[in-house]
């Protein structure tokens, strides 16, 4: 949105492995994934506006301590730059709302989000699909998923994307221990036998409340989770509390984690309520939101 002071203004989504399998490595090191990936009606904001002076970027929120100088912000910027030669001075505020290393892609939603301001701000005509591709596997695996912003099917080290019409929007109990973890640690951790491919009932088209839930099951697969527990116990004890939850109809993990997360019937708002209010007793980070594709 455009706000009367001429600033562009978008939230950044977190984003959701519902389903995630390692299924091979390349000769690089990087490992394949396929993986069922949505988002949440949950995020950071970012804004954006011109100035005259110089580059300014702003960090505020619950979490902007744990964001460095040199950020994921500042280099989506400098690409954004290399590709359009477009420099003209811009003030960047990043409200960060997403836990930091949390397996919700917020960095990459971060990046994603200021790609497509950046691309609405800039006299420039709008790159295609191949740049923006491009640009946004040099930010990170979950950024491309992040720039389209829709429930997919990602594949290969994140680069193949094939949409999912639609997906309902349940009730989702988000968790964070407090704890942090990287990306690159899990995988290295990793060792595990690779995955078969997901066999998706209705790719490229509607997936129902039934058809989702069928198909995630009780504890929908993560093949990044055992290493994840390995390194962080924690996580298996936030696991065993989301089971326990009323109402809960599939409790998983997110990317390589820590967060994990519990799936409610469409419209179960006393579940959810009753839900909250015994994780709150935890002490941990939580966010009671919907899936949003």
């Amino acid at each position: 949105m455009i706000t009367s002071q001429g600033i562009l203004k978008s939230c950044a989504f977190a984003k959701l492995n519902l389903v995630l399998r390692v299924t091979g490595r390349r000769s690089d090191g990087y490992h394949l994934i396929d993986s069922l990936v949505t988002f949440c009606a949950f995020g950071d904001s970012i804004e954006i506006s011109m100035n005259t002076i110089k580059d300014d970027i702003i960090v505020e929120g619950p979490f902007c301590t744990e964001i460095k100088s040199t950020n994921i912000i500042s280099d989506t910027l400098t690409i954004f730059r290399k590709a359009t030669s477009w420099y003209h001075p811009l003030t960047i505020k990043l409200h960060k709302q997403i836990p930091v290393s949390a397996g919700l892609g917020g960095g990459s939603a971060d990046a994603a989000t200021t790609l497509r301001l950046l691309q609405l701000l800039s006299p420039i005509s709008p790159l295609d699909p191949i740049e923006n591709t491009k640009m946004a596997l040099l930010l990170g695996a979950d950024v491309p998923v992040c720039f389209i912003g829709r429930t997919a099917r990602v594949q290969g080290i994140g680069e193949i994307l094939t949409p999912i019409e639609k997906t309902p929007a349940l009730p989702v109990l988000l968790v964070n221990p407090g704890i942090e973890l990287t990306t690159k640690e899990v995988f290295t951790t990793f060792d595990s036998d690779y995955s078969k491919p997901l066999s998706l009932p209705r790719t490229g088209e509607n997936f129902g409340a039934t058809d989702l839930l069928d198909f995630l099951g009780r504890r929908p697969e993560n093949d990044l989770m055992a290493p994840a527990i390995k390194l962080a116990p924690k996580i298996g004890h936030v696991l065993e509390e989301l089971e326990s939850l009323p109402g809960v109809v599939s409790v998983g993990m997110s990317g390589s984690g820590a967060t994990c997360f519990a799936l409610f019937c469409p419209n179960d708002k006393i579940n959810v309520t009753l839900s909250v209010n015994q994780i709150k007793q935890t002490g941990w980070w939580f966010e009671s939101t919907f899936l949003n594709s």
